[in-house]
């Protein structure tokens, strides 16, 4: 099948495996069908991850085990919501009604999505089986391939090597809890579709950003503002009008749950809010059944990214304290309902605050909130960043910028849309934090993202997105009354105002959209046009990737060449790291993070950094017999950056800097080192095979 043709493939299983078990749990929870189906991926998530863990502990790992016991629960759920409308049918009562979202509308957001994602990355990419080779990937990749072949889809018993090779060559211990969602629904697609691994990873990539995105965006302006109003229709083309999401983050570091995670923000935020109806009353009235349904997508987010959950708990912050505490505040008994509103609302941040610490100094977390990304911009250009909308790739969006601090003076003169501008300033205040040069500050304000600027310009873009609409609407509409002066008959007023929001909304996109930016001397790319060139340097199999196609042709004679179940070492910085998850070879190292930790075998040690002595140290060949190695491969070094002959670090464009000391084992071997003999070659690549005493193979 075309690789074109198999993404559609992975695409459509994919999207069943990932919607199904979710919503028919929250329909069995009695949420109506818009709700269950904008709360069933997250949903969906948290089954596969809890089941995934009680099926390993219990000895019964793999995918078939996982995808029976998810299907059970899913038929049961199916069968239970078929029961109660039978029950409901037949003593005359009516079923849940509809939640009022419009198809039309979810599907405008869908399209529009999907045509920016097309156009911005899969255009770019090369081939449906391209994949971003950047320094996080190939643990995605890795992690994907091992799920489907080994069935390990425990999120609390990670690790590249459980199940895979025999204890001794495990490098690492289990990684104990790592978020394994993401792995988890692109391995069930690969072990369902069979196609390859990079087509599984982008297919559910594409999945979170062109699917669960656009429709919790859609759901959310739906009910904050109409089905069918201005500011909805307008927010589709204003989806992605920020580069920072969700295009940016399939460049950036192969962060896809991440992406996945934040994906799933405006959905988190259409559920929590639709399950406060306060249209007939002052008094908020709970809807149980969507509130619930909140609650479980909220755990599945859990399985799929932390810092997404803790996202969607910090953004529901102001709704509560604009649309809740007021109301609230307000039928308590005397003398507590004599207490100013603005007072109560103060004392709800101060909550918010002391909760956000207390999560903050969590030791489960430490090792996230502790991490330093090291970027540091003063206050004054931090703040010119957010404010132009350039944020950390710095390259201004002066029109989505201008529209977004409008729609924020709207949002917050408005009673009713106060808290979507409170929640776009938080996430600016996170952003700011990630560019303190304080170390304090900067953990605590945005910690829980690596202070990490890249994550923390992603929240901002998706909280700006109902604000650029509210702007864009605004003047869109003042447009339209003054064109509509110009006519006097009714139906040409009508013309002339769409023809004005038309033309407003296409200049609009063409400012946010396009790939340059003119000067007064020439043109200059874009947040759109420098992110698209770095898609296509990221991904494709061109020479200068770290793991290129002349390579990756070597490797395959390699696993043409080598009987099955052979163990291979190699430096994973010169593109080997890919060459198991890509390719299936059975190489030892499979990150760039498994080695130097306090739990790495000392036989790895040796092999990293005295395999080259072999012939001559009886320690280090006995290292190398233990851990089952029998061959050596070297792939090109030409995806490295030029560095000084003196320099004790090697850095790569894709991946991170490494001390050359701690790989010379396995780089130093040449042609002429005793105990190696070269069965295999192309230039600079090499194919050893271990001989241990210095003397030829026989074959």
């Amino acid at each position: 099948m075309p690789v074109w043709g198999s993404l559609l493939l992975a695409l459509a299983i994919g999207l069943l495996v990932s919607f199904l078990p979710g919503f028919f749990l929250c329909r069995a929870l009695q949420s109506p069908g818009w709700i269950s189906a904008v709360a069933a991926i997250p949903t969906s998530c948290g089954l596969y991850s809890i089941a995934g863990v009680i099926l390993y502990r219990l000895g019964h790992p793999g995918a078939l085990p996982l995808l029976g016991a998810v299907l059970s629960v899913t038929v049961a759920c199916a069968a239970l919501q078929l029961a109660r409308r039978f029950y409901l049918h037949q003593n005359g009562r009516r079923n849940d009604k509809d939640n009022g979202l419009s198809p039309a509308t979810i599907l405008l957001y869908l399209g529009v999505v999907t045509a920016v994602v097309v156009y911005a990355f899969l255009s770019n990419i090369g081939s449906a089986d391209s994949v971003n080779q950047a320094s996080d990937n190939p643990f995605h990749l890795t992690r994907i391939a091992d799920m489907a072949q080994y069935g390990n889809f425990s999120m609390l018993d990670t690790s590249f090597y459980n199940g895979v090779v025999p204890d001794e060559r495990v490098l690492t211990a289990s990684a104990g809890f790592y978020p394994e969602a993401f792995h988890v629904l692109a391995a069930l697609t690969l072990f369902i579709t069979n196609v390859p691994v990079g087509i599984a990873e982008n297919a559910t990539t594409l999945i979170f950003i062109c699917i669960v995105y656009p429709l919790g965006l859609s759901a959310l302006m739906q009910n904050q503002f109409g089905k069918h109003s201005s500011i909805t229709l307008i927010g589709a083309f204003c989806a992605c009008a920020c580069v920072m999401f969700p295009i940016r983050p399939l460049v950036v570091n192969g962060t896809f749950p991440f992406t996945a995670g934040l994906a799933c923000l405006p959905a988190m935020l259409f559920l929590f809010t639709r399950s406060f109806d306060m249209a007939d009353s002052d008094f908020p009235q709970i809807k149980r059944s969507s509130l619930l349904s909140f609650f479980v997508a909220l755990l599945g987010l859990a399985t799929l990214h932390p810092s997404a959950a803790i996202a969607s708990s910090l953004a529901a912050a102001p709704f509560i304290i604009s649309r809740l505490v007021p109301p609230i505040a307000a039928s308590l008994p005397a003398p507590a309902r004599h207490i100013p509103i603005a007072v109560w609302q103060c004392a709800s941040f101060v909550l918010f605050a002391l909760l956000w610490i207390i999560v903050y100094n969590l030791p489960f977390l430490a090792s996230i909130t502790s991490y330093s990304w090291g970027w540091n911009e003063s206050l004054t250009k931090a703040i010119e960043l957010l404010m132009t909308m350039g944020l950390r790739l710095g390259i201004p969006s002066y029109a989505v910028g201008f529209f977004v601090i409008l729609g924020l003076i709207q949002a917050l003169s408005s009673k009713r849309s106060a808290w979507l501008g409170g929640t776009f300033l938080m996430a600016a205040v996170i952003f700011l934090g990630s560019a303190n040069s304080n170390p304090l500050l900067a953990h605590l304000l945005s910690g829980f993202w690596y202070t990490d600027p890249e994550r923390t310009s992603a929240l901002v873009a998706i909280t700006a997105a109902p604000l650029c609409a509210l702007g864009l609407a605004a003047v869109c509409e003042g447009l339209s009354r003054l064109t509509s002066h110009l006519e006097n008959r009714e139906s040409s007023k009508k013309r002339c105002r769409f023809a004005a929001s038309v033309v407003t909304v296409l200049v609009f996109a063409q400012a946010a959209y396009s790939p340059t930016i003119p000067t007064p001397r020439d043109f200059t790319l874009s947040g759109y046009g420098q992110t698209e060139e770095q898609i296509r340097s990221f991904y494709g199999k061109g020479d200068a990737l770290p793991y290129s196609q002349r390579e990756r042709d070597f490797v395959e004679k390699v696993i043409e060449l080598l009987p099955d179940d052979s163990v291979v070492a190699s430096n994973p910085f010169d593109g080997s790291v890919l060459a198991n998850p890509l390719d299936g070879l059975n190489i030892v190292y499979r990150s760039y993070f498994t080695i130097g930790g306090e739990d790495e075998p000392s036989d790895s040690v040796l092999v990293r950094k005295n395999l080259n002595e072999l012939a001559s140290s009886e320690e280090v060949a006995s290292a190398a017999k233990r851990m089952g190695i029998q061959y050596v491969l070297q792939l090109s070094d030409e995806g490295y950056r030029d560095y000084p002959d003196n320099s004790d670090l090697k850095v790569s464009p894709f991946g991170p800097t490494y001390a050359i000391d701690d790989w010379k084992g396995i780089d130093g071997i040449t042609e002429s080192t005793p105990g190696f003999e070269v069965i295999l070659s192309d230039g600079d690549m090499k194919l050893y095979k271990i001989v241990g005493d210095g003397k030829e193979s026989d074959g």
